[in-house]
């Protein structure tokens, strides 16, 4: 008995299902818990921005515990907008979480933080260990 090849896999629509399933979910997730950073460095500190539109500056909570950073608060919609003038609607709101390693040892009791314009940068003083030192070259 020899098999068709042209038989289907029964099993085929299973599994592509449970894949399309994964792959939306894990949009979902990202979607909803995501935040977006861009992370640099300096010759003195390490810098993160993320875009929080919505966000109330009081009530973005940001911390570095043993060479992590932590982003988190709340977005909210704008108010002066009806719920049913809507269009289209993607932008995300609620409360959001963000943990991060950090590139360098930093000073976290140095950490600065300023929001402006829906942007959240922090910016992050290296230790002096982490610092890029120039070696001066003698010649004789």
């Amino acid at each position: 008995m020899s098999e068709n090849p042209q038989r289907k896999d029964p099993f085929r629509d299973l599994r592509d299902a449970m894949e399309r399933f994964i792959q939306e979910g894990a949009a979902v997730v990202q979607g909803s818990e995501a935040l977006a950073i861009d992370m640099y460095e300096t010759a003195d500190s390490v810098v993160v921005m993320t875009t929080l539109v919505g966000a109330r500056p009081e009530e973005i909570d940001v911390s570095v515990t043993e060479g992590r950073l932590t982003i988190a608060g709340e977005t909210y919609p704008d108010a002066d907008v009806d719920e049913s003038a809507y269009l289209r609607r993607e932008r995300r709101f609620g409360k959001f979480s963000r943990t991060v390693s950090l590139a360098r040892p930093v000073k976290a009791e140095e950490a600065a933080a300023k929001y402006k314009g829906g942007v959240l940068t922090i910016t992050l003083p290296k230790v002096e260990e982490a610092r890029a030192r120039k070696v001066e070259i003698k010649s004789e």
